[in-house]
């Protein structure tokens, strides 16, 4: 592992610059999320002595994934526009700052049509989709992945494709859930009736992007399911669980989860704990719900699945928080 405090000492060096990338995106996956935005970090800066313009985009999207990991949106994003060659003024500086989305919604419209994106640049705008998805802009955040879609499928990519369509589906369900808040909200009628055409519309767009992506062999298959029972399950009690049959899609995915958890260790370690956590979650609620009953399993079942799921979480957190204690010690030994 390289001393990134050492890097600029080095003559520029292509070698040193891909295996920093490689090493961010391993301590990212180990969930050591500072370590390797550092390392990101000192790759753009070796990229940039060797004046590589691709590398230093790169780094800095790499760099934008450690930040939404670290929940640093707004650096995220100043971040990816410097890589994407955008008006940083499209970025909030927080969370709750009001943005003019009809004026980044009309900016972005311009860089879309002047000409077509590739490979990276895809990459780094499906980030910047997350970002503002992030930061409660999901309208942003759509029209952003539907236009990287189009260019996605000219260039015949299926892994982007696929990772777009599943941050795609996770727009809609935010899009309805607000729809779904305007519906719950309101004592108006007509307001009621057209929040509810909307919300049915989102729910329906983003089930049927889970489903595909659920019966696909995609890399984030696995994270369709779990979003896409999340889903079912958090919507039992409204008046648009008339239009599900709710029982047979939440038995069949939770036998299709429960079949093939060991793909939950395919996860990176900050994924798989909060995929863990988040399916327990799901098993205690439908264990507790007079609605819903999953065919080959008692409630006591699901629910000492549930309790192994969190402990097993619980473990790999201090497990990584172990692992970040003696980065941190490293760090200041080192630097």
């Amino acid at each position: 592992m390289f001393n990134n405090g050492a890097i600029l000492a080095t003559p520029p060096n292509l070698e040193i610059a891909q295996s920093l990338t490689q090493q961010g995106f391993l301590q990212l996956y180990n969930g050591q999320s500072e370590a390797a935005l550092k390392a990101w970090q000192s790759a753009y800066r070796a990229y940039e002595q060797l004046n590589n313009k691709q590398g230093m985009n790169g780094s800095l999207i790499n760099q934008s994934l450690a930040l939404q990991a670290l929940g640093s949106y707004a650096n995220a994003c100043q971040v990816l526009t410097q890589a994407l060659a955008l008006e940083n003024r499209i970025c909030p500086h927080a969370l709750k700052e009001q943005t003019n989305s009809y004026q980044i919604l009309s900016d972005l419209k311009v860089i879309f049509q002047k000409k077509p994106i590739q490979n990276l640049q895809i990459i780094g705008f499906s980030n910047l989709a997350n970002v503002f998805r992030a930061m409660g802009e999901p309208e942003i955040s759509y029209t952003i992945l539907q236009y990287c879609l189009t260019f996605a499928a000219q260039l015949q990519k299926k892994e982007i494709q696929d990772n777009l369509l599943l941050n795609l589906a996770n727009t809609e369900v935010m899009l309805y859930n607000q729809a779904k808040s305007k519906y719950q909200l309101t004592d108006d009628f007509t307001a009621q009736k057209k929040a509810l055409i909307l919300a049915k519309s989102k729910f329906d767009t983003a089930q049927k992007v889970y489903e595909k992506l659920s019966n696909s062999q995609s890399t984030v298959s696995l994270q369709a399911k779990l979003n896409w029972l999340k889903l079912l399950i958090d919507n039992t009690s409204i008046q648009l669980s008339q239009y599900l049959p709710l029982n047979d899609s939440v038995s069949r995915l939770i036998n299709d989860i429960l079949t093939n958890l060991k793909q939950l260790e395919t996860l990176s370690k900050v994924d798989s704990i909060y995929s863990k956590l988040k399916l327990s979650h799901n098993l205690l609620k439908i264990s507790q719900s007079n609605n819903l009953k999953v065919k080959q399993f008692t409630d006591n079942n699901l629910q000492s699945i549930a309790l192994s799921l969190s402990q097993e979480a619980l473990a790999s957190a201090n497990t990584a928080l172990a692992s970040i204690m003696r980065y941190t010690r490293l760090k200041y030994k080192y630097f």
